[in-house]
């Protein structure tokens, strides 16, 4: 025992009396294992936090143990004969007290030896002892020759004693002191300085405990004590300071029964200490960082949901204090209408059955207020597989929503819109001035970003713009779409004809918007004017070629919008579910949704020049595709491997190839995700001067290609291909994948 009564390590934190251990930093790890002594590390609960390898030696145990997830409960390591006895130290080092003392123990088929056993209570600032550092010192030859040695040669037997024990002795009478060699070592002297005299020890000791250690020859020398061991600081040779634990006791006595003669080891004990440190700093920064978390609401819940504790956050988010919660149902965070709905308890039960239940939802806070919240509740149970409760951690994301639902809404009016728009288009508002131009009409006008802004009548002749603006009055006045037909004035002052759909958006802080579509039909009036003076007959082959080569360039449009457009809006909504799922990156999700709705204009802009596809010229399609497959990684919803072989250079290979291989790439892993089932995917890009191939797989639940019926998607893909002289090959069975490869030649 600690005959100071020395606490020896203080714990402002919480972690370390609760039995945690805070992983913040190893460097208590490294300074454990650097003792030569066997020390061991117990929580609150006495199990084995860690073990360096000495304590695993005298054990027998691996080098990994304790494996994370280990409950190594420390007494059921001992022997049943040892047990009995270690149970009260390890109870009164639980309240703080530091105990010490020795014992025997045979290890299995092997000779006695002697342990001597000392267990420092690791202690917080609140008072509660969190872990108990075990040292245990092999004082085996020690004990032998105790028993065999002079009484003149009594100065010499914690020479015996383990590594690092410096010997001293120091006479009452005289106030010699003796010295060993290694007692010198410890503080930076040789064994030629003169160091003899306990006036000069006393000199060296750290000011902050000389009080107490100088004390101790008043306690023996008052025969109140017999023998200690007492930690302090003492000042080496080069001006430092080094821990030591100092132990000693009556060798020889007067007649009276005062002390003659003590005598006892020192070590240096800075490794542990530093140690004991580095433990009691990991905790301090683990308790502030949670407790300067106020954006989660933690606490637990008796398994009937009953609140057994409360945080900071919770407190900011929910109003409750404290004590005005603890103890009541989490029933008090739900709406009535929730709770009618039997939405609490089938959380609870969802957490019980699979470990854990996630939701979000309007909440109820204490002045009645309610917010959206994102709730994780998890299951708590005992060694012993018992319940004993749920954590539930809460999380206030209004702002959030409520951003999301803004962006949403600007989502509903931009695919309103696109549905609309199969060429040029653009927003105005009512005062004539351009709120949105695409990429087709600025370069069907030569005009640039900076025209967003302007009035129309800063960019082309009145006349024409008095009959544009009394055109959109008609649809806001009727509320209704409307189709015209309207002059313009395209590059170099040349008349243009347009066949135009307006129709009307909403109100953005009250002024009225609209959005408009137009198809250039310059060329087509060009050609209307050939065919009048053409003959009759040939006038119908001519219109009849027209209106077919129209309704293909429909038909294709069609599936270009479906696989294209449509595909590109998808992967906006997903990253925006996404974003909703992971509001730790909204932002990013919500980028990567912005950056698909911009894609979705450029591929408007593709389909508006025909026989003119897009191109990937900005990125190029290896790294396209690399993107494409990153983005889905960070949805979450699937593991994708992206491979390629390249001998070709794919910038060789024609735009619009280009844009279809990228296409099909992206229906096909969203067909994974939506229907597959599968968790993982590989797309493999290959490119030869022959041919550029696509291979797609995953290890889903696969189909009958023979049976299954196809969908515009899978339409869209084999007329893709089959465009530009491709080939599918389409491979699955039921419950064993699928594998799509596309194959498009470079002529």
């Amino acid at each position: 025992m600690n005959p100071t009564g020395d606490n020896i390590n203080n714990d402002p934190g919480g972690a370390l009396a609760a039995g945690q251990l805070p992983d913040a930093t190893i460097d208590w790890r490294l300074l454990l294992d650097a003792s030569k002594h066997a020390m061991i590390l117990l929580d609150r609960n006495l199990n084995v936090v860690y073990m360096n390898a000495p304590g695993r030696a005298i054990f027998s145990l691996p080098p990994n143990f304790p494996a994370p997830g280990d409950n190594a409960f420390f007494p059921d390591m001992l022997p049943a004969e040892r047990r009995e006895r270690a149970m009260p130290v390890l109870g009164e080092a639980l309240n703080g007290r530091e105990m010490l003392y020795e014992t025997p123990y045979t290890h299995p088929g092997g000779s006695p030896v002697w342990y001597e056993l000392n267990y420092r209570p690791l202690v917080n600032s609140t008072g509660v002892t969190g872990h108990i550092l075990i040292s245990v010192t092999d004082i085996t030859e020690f004990k032998k020759n105790e028993l065999t040695i002079s009484k003149n040669e009594q100065r010499w037997k914690f020479v015996v004693e383990g590594d690092g024990n410096g010997v001293w002795e120091m006479n009452f009478l005289t106030r010699e002191a003796y010295f060993s060699d290694l007692y010198k070592s410890m503080l930076g002297y040789g064994p030629e300085d003169v160091y003899d005299s306990t006036i000069r020890w006393k000199e060296l000791i750290h000011p902050d405990d000389h009080a107490r250690v100088v004390n101790l020859e008043t306690l023996y020398e008052n025969k109140v004590i017999t023998q200690h061991s007492i930690e302090y600081r003492i000042r080496k040779k080069d001006g430092g300071y080094v821990w030591v634990l100092n132990r000693g006791m009556v060798m020889e006595s007067l007649p009276d029964g005062c002390p003659l003669r003590i005598a006892g080891t020192q070590k240096d004990i800075t490794n542990t200490k530093n140690a004991e440190e580095a433990l009691r700093q990991s905790e301090e920064r683990y308790y502030q960082m949670i407790d300067s978390i106020e954006d989660y609401a933690i606490m637990m819940l008796d398994p009937n949901g009953n609140v057994l504790n409360w945080n900071k956050g919770a407190e900011k988010i929910k109003g409750y204090k404290p004590w005005e919660i603890i103890g009541k149902n989490f029933l008090s965070f739900y709406r009535k209408e929730e709770i009618a709905a039997g939405i609490p308890q089938w959380l609870l039960d969802t957490a019980r059955s699979t470990g854990r239940a996630v939701n979000e939802g309007w909440r109820v806070k204490k002045d009645g207020s309610r917010f959206w919240a994102s709730a994780i509740i998890t299951l708590v149970k005992d060694r012993d597989g018992s319940i004993l409760g749920f954590s539930k951690i809460t999380r206030d994301l209004t702002d959030q929503k409520s951003a999301q639902d803004k962006l949403i809404k600007s989502e509903h009016q931009f695919s309103s819109f696109m549905a609309n728009t199969p060429t040029m288009n653009w927003i105005i508002d009512e005062n004539a001035v351009f709120r949105y131009l695409n990429d087709p009409y600025m370069k069907a006008f030569n005009l640039t970003p900076e025209h967003v802004g302007k009035s129309i009548y800063e960019i082309f002749p009145a006349q024409i713009c008095d009959e544009f603006v009394a055109n959109n009055w008609k649809v806001w006045i009727s509320g209704k779409a409307i189709e015209t037909y309207e002059e313009g004035v395209g590059p170099g002052g040349r008349k243009q004809f347009y066949h135009t759909y307006k129709f009307p958006l909403p109100t953005e802080n009250g002024i009225r918007l609209l959005g408009g579509v137009s198809l250039d039909l310059t060329q087509q009036r060009v050609l209307e004017s050939e065919l009048a003076n053409e003959e009759d007959k040939r006038k119908r082959e001519v219109i009849v070629a027209i209106i077919e080569a129209q309704e293909k360039e429909r038909k294709n449009l069609a599936y270009e919008l479906h696989d294209n457009v449509n595909q590109i809006l998808t992967s906006s909504r997903l990253m925006l579910e996404v974003a909703a799922e992971k509001p730790d990156s909204y932002n990013k999700f919500v980028n990567n949704g912005l950056m698909y709705l911009q894609s979705a204009i450029q591929e408007v802009r593709r389909i508006s020049h025909s026989l003119t596809p897009g191109t990937l010229s900005d990125i190029g399609l290896e790294d396209a595709l690399e993107e494409v497959v990153n983005d889905i990684n960070k949805s979450g919803q699937l593991v994708a491997l992206y491979k390629k072989r390249i001998l070709f250079p794919t910038r060789n290979v024609p735009a619009d190839v280009q844009l279809t291989i990228l296409r099909i790439v992206q229906e096909q892993l969203r067909n994974i995700i939506k229907h597959s089932g599968s968790e993982t995917a590989a797309v493999i890009l290959k490119c030869t001067p022959q041919r550029i191939s696509v291979r797609i797989e995953d290890d889903g639940n696969g189909f009958n290609p023979m049976t299954a019926k196809k969908g515009l998607g899978l339409n869209g893909i084999y007329n893709r291909t089959e465009f530009f002289n491709g080939k599918v090959i389409l491979l699955s069975e039921p419950g064993k994948g699928c594998i799509l490869i596309i194959h498009i030649p470079m002529a």
